[in-house]
């Protein structure tokens, strides 16, 4: 599971027993942060700028799908040629 938190890695470890702790009861899981091979937790901050957007491809032509097959037909004409 990956986990963004708003506040800074130091921060955060800072209050990381805390937050595991209510993480953990929430889950109702043990929660630990995995470290590296140094032994560090592995905490980094974020940066937006490289978050890539990813679409799901299938779910947008699910939806689409749904939608073509309950669009409304075109509503009779009432105009009457005489």
């Amino acid at each position: 599971m990956v986990v963004f938190v708003r506040m800074s890695p130091t921060e955060f470890l800072y209050k990381r027993s805390l937050f595991l702790r209510q993480l953990g009861l929430l889950l109702n899981v043990l929660v630990e942060i995995k470290r590296d091979r140094n032994n560090s937790f592995m905490v980094y901050p974020w940066d937006p700028t490289a978050v890539q957007e990813r679409t799901k491809r299938f779910a947008n032509s699910a939806v689409l799908g749904v939608l073509e097959r309950f669009r409304r037909a075109p509503a009779p004409s009432t105009e009457t040629n005489g």
